[in-house]
């Protein structure tokens, strides 16, 4: 068993960054094959303890690398394999909010996140920074925190907008500043300084630069779903939806069939937390030559509570042919997500087949 251990333990110093990638993979895979939802309170307590035991091990690799901690013979055992944990652990946090955040915005602003956190991957592979492994898991461990709280905080103060999303990273850049005086008997300055401070940091810097670039996504409301139809049937709890079938193809145009007075009806369900309250604005565009041009801005005011999200609609009773797209957007214009499609005029020697679907 021992000469089995210390194979593995050295084909694992050999191969060190590649399975502390795979690692990150696996715990990223993981959690997104299990689909959980990041708003429950079991799930927010198990982040939160996720970030809890990450900083434990950050802290313990830091008071290593500068001498003031060596693992018991016993401890050392496990030690060798803090790395694989700390990335499996990141890799599952940091999916689960990219998956969130890729449904609570339009595609221009998710492809931010995902660029960050793919930058970030690839540094993990140049020379310069393979011997500072420490450094890559603080920014990630920084980028985690952060989009915890900024998802948190909206959520018990029961609103959003650039204020309390700016609370919320100065809320962590906090955090690590406690984190930075509670390392003080226990880490030298330097490393403390170079690799923990600076970097968190620098993180939260950055992370809050491209919120105010607009391309973070307005945390935390999701949509779940965005749909044209021409007909919507109230039924006690559940909403029936009348549209045109559609090619089950990837990357497929969405197709309106337009009859004289018809309307077409957008419905959106989104996910919001308990006792949220914001005012949506619904933007209806149509493609010119010269680019998109707006005909209708509507109003919506939404209120989170039920578990499978707030249900709204618009309409809209004059179109004509052409492209045309709805945004979704908060009162301060940071967009949810958007829909496109193409208005078609249906042929009338042909009836309209229309298909129902639950909502």
């Amino acid at each position: 068993m021992k000469t089995l251990t210390a194979t593995a333990a050295n084909i694992y110093a050999r191969f060190q960054i590649l399975f502390s990638l795979l690692s990150f993979v696996a715990g990223f895979s993981l959690s997104f094959w299990q689909q959980r939802p990041i708003d429950t309170d079991v799930a927010l307590a198990t982040q939160a303890l996720t970030l809890l035991a990450l900083f434990a091990l950050i802290l313990g690799e830091l008071a290593w690398r500068g001498g003031a901690w060596t693992p018991s013979p016993r401890v050392a055992n496990w030690w060798r394999w803090h790395e694989l944990a700390q990335h499996f652990m990141l890799g599952g946090l940091l999916r689960s909010y990219t998956v969130f955040f890729i449904k609570s915005g339009g595609t221009n602003v998710s492809i931010a996140f995902l660029v960050l956190l793919t930058l970030i991957l690839l540094a993990n592979e140049l020379p310069m920074v393979q011997n500072r492994g420490t450094l890559v898991r603080t920014i990630l461990w920084a980028l985690a925190l952060s989009c915890f709280l900024t998802y948190l905080v909206p959520r018990l103060m029961h609103n959003l907008g650039p204020m309390i999303f700016t609370l919320s990273v100065g809320l962590a850049a906090l955090l690590i500043l406690l984190a930075y005086f509670f390392m003080r008997s226990r880490v030298t300055p330097e490393i403390r300084r170079n690799l923990f401070l600076w970097p968190g940091l620098a993180t939260l810097a950055g992370y809050l630069m491209l919120y105010h670039l607009a391309l973070i996504p307005p945390v935390p409301l999701m949509l779940s779903r965005f749909d044209v139809v021409h007909i919507v049937q109230k039924k006690e709890k559940d909403w029936l939806l009348f549209k045109a079938p559609q090619e089950n193809k990837l990357w497929s145009t969405i197709k309106f069939p337009l009859r004289p007075g018809d309307k077409a009806v957008v419905a959106f369900k989104l996910v919001a937390p308990p006792l949220f309250v914001e005012m949506l604005r619904v933007r209806w565009q149509w493609k010119t030559p010269q680019g998109w041009r707006e005909t209708d801005a509507i109003a919506v005011k939404i209120q989170g509570g039920r578990k499978d999200g707030f249900r709204g609609t618009t309409e809209k009773s004059h179109l004509w042919p052409g492209d045309w797209r709805v945004l979704l957007e908060t009162q301060a214009g940071r967009e949810i997500g958007r829909l496109r499609f193409q208005v078609m005029a249906q042929d009338l020697s042909k009836p309209l087949q229309l298909i129902q679907v639950l909502f």
